[in-house]
Formats: C-alpha cells, sequence, structure tokens
C-alpha cells in the first residue's frame, strides 16, 4: 500500500481537482490521507464529502498548526509500505504511483524521484533532475549522487529536486526525518526532510518522467513567506 498524504488550508477552489487525480490513479492500493489544518473556507466539507464517497480516504481534521504539521499528522496516521505527498492545490497524472512503484520494486531501491511540471493558466513546463537517470546504490550513490543532490557545480541546479512531492518513499526512509522536522520550518520544510533522508537511504532511483503537476500561484504560503524575507532584507 501507498499512503498519500495531502496537507489542505484554505484551497476550497483547486482541493477537488487534487483529490480526484488521486483517486483516478491506476494503482488502487492507496491509503489517500486528507489533513485539514483548519480551514475556513470550504475544505472541511469537501474533505468529509470524498471521505463519505472512497473507503480509502482518511480525513483529519485539526487545527491550524502549519504544512510541516499537518504532514506529521499524515504521517502519524499512514499505514503503507510507501509514503507519497500532494499539496492540495496541485494534482497528479493518473499513472504516477503505479510507475514510481514499479521503479522501487525493480529496482530495489528506497527512494524513486521524477520530474515536475509547473502548470499555470494553459502553459506547462516540465523540469527533471540533474543527475542522470537510473538506479544508484551503495559506490555508484556515494560517487555519483551524494557530492551533488544539494549543488551539480551550476548555479541553482539540485542535482535531486528537495521536493516531497516528486518522490515515492519507503516509510522507513522518510517517518524519522519528517516527524523530527521543526513545526515552524514552513519554507525549508522540504529541503530538511528530503536531503536527510535521501543521504540516510543511500538508495534511489531516478526517472525524467513527469507526473506532478505543481500550481504556480503568486499567493501561496511560501511565495509570500518569501516576498516577506526579501523586504525584510532591503529594510
Amino acid at each position: 500500500m501507498i499512503s498519500v498524504i495531502v496537507p489542505i488550508y484554505n484551497i476550497a477552489g483547486w482541493l477537488p481537482q487534487c483529490i480526484e487525480s488521486i483517486c483516478a490513479q491506476t494503482h488502487r492500493d492507496l491509503e489517500i490521507i486528507l489533513v485539514d489544518d483548519g480551514s475556513t473556507d470550504g475544505c472541511y466539507d469537501i474533505c468529509e464529502d470524498y471521505g463519505r464517497r472512497d473507503a480509502r480516504i482518511t480525513v483529519i481534521h485539526k487545527e491550524n498548526g502549519g504544512l510541516v504539521s499537518a504532514r506529521k499528522a499524515g504521517v502519524r496516521a499512514a499505514s503503507g509500505e510507501y509514503i507519497a505527498c500532494v499539496d492540495g492545490d496541485d494534482w497528479i497524472e493518473p499513472e504516477m504511483y503505479e510507475k514510481l512503484y514499479e521503479h522501487a520494486v525493480e529496482s530495489g531501491c528506497s527512494i524513486v524521484e521524477s520530474g515536475v511540471i509547473d502548470s499555470w493558466n494553459e502553459k506547462y513546463v516540465k523540469r527533471f533532475p540533474r543527475i542522470c537517470e537510473g538506479k544508484y546504490t551503495e559506490q555508484n550513490f556515494k560517487k555519483y549522487v551524494e557530492p551533488f543532490f544539494i549543488y551539480t557545480g551550476t548555479f541553482y541546479e539540485n542535482g535531486l529536486f528537495p521536493y516531497l512531492v516528486t518522490k515515492l518513499f519507503r516509510k522507513t526512509c522518510i517517518e524519522h526525518f519528517q516527524l523530527s522536522n521543526d513545526d515552524s520550518f514552513n519554507i525549508m520544510d522540504d529541503v530538511l526532510c528530503t536531503y536527510p533522508a535521501v543521504e540516510a537511504a543511500e538508495s534511489i532511483y531516478i526517472t525524467y518522467e513527469c507526473f506532478y503537476h505543481y500550481r504556480v500561484r503568486e499567493d501561496s504560503t511560501k511565495r509570500i513567506v518569501r516576498t516577506n524575507i526579501m523586504q525584510m532584507t532591503r529594510e
């Protein structure tokens, strides 16, 4: 089973597309965990409605604590062998978890990394990891992945994406790092979880296939926080 964790906060306009894209996965053995982080815009009712429609859906309602807090609640509730994350305002292609699971099983790797599709209006741009496709374990991992997954030598190019959402993790690889993450780190939350998990696993399969649609929003939490940081720096 794959446990798919969806943190949700005041995104009622986009949430149905997100949930439906997960329910429509060709890999059917899913546990879908919707974590409503104290939304005030109707997300509560949307989650409850989908929970009644699909027995694979578990709904958690909690006081607002931020993205990290919501993901922690999802991880604690997860019972799958694998963990995946989808942000509630994004959506995924139908074959995403079937393909990532196949790569995990065939390669024996604990983590699978894929590309991402930046999506806004009718425009789509695909981005890929900068480390070559394939299986990396043991010495290959130490030689070709470990020195480059944060910095490839080219400005602003990660070898691996810092994102949780483009990956499939064996639960034992990600659980500790997600639960030990500070709830207040809502900008660097992915980085502080993803890279330590990859480093500890020393096992990753990389594919350039793109399944995850990242919705480009100027009003997203991280963009607003980053803008505030820039303003503070100028001051």
